[in-house]
């Protein structure tokens, strides 16, 4: 079983139906009855936690403070789409709450 995904989702991290086809072709035939679902993003519509194997796509953003332009975009969409964690500071650079990041799973 696979997600929708990156086909379609606006939160899937992974092509989880080209996935879930390789590992189609690897794993079947078996003898045995095993459960297989990829989904796209931690929200697991897929029911990964669920299965005898599962993959739940997640993405872990890299901040390069030396590259950033303080336009706060990366903060507009931790706060739509994330765990708002991230805040403009004062000089116009991107501070990452670590006690949030702690709660929200994503230390």
């Amino acid at each position: 079983m696979a997600c929708i995904g990156g086909i379609h989702c606006i939160k899937g991290n992974v092509n989880t139906q080209d996935m879930a086809h390789k590992l189609e072709k690897i794993i079947y035939p078996n003898p045995y009855h095993i459960k297989i679902s990829v989904a796209g993003c931690p929200n697991d519509c897929a029911k990964g936690h669920f299965q005898d194997f599962g993959i739940i796509g997640c993405t872990k953003p890299v901040y390069d403070i030396d590259r950033c332009i303080g336009c706060g975009a990366c903060v507009k969409k931790c706060k739509g789409a994330a765990t708002r964690v991230l805040s403009l500071n004062d000089k116009g650079k991107v501070d990452k709450d670590p006690a949030a990041a702690l709660v929200a799973g994503n230390a």
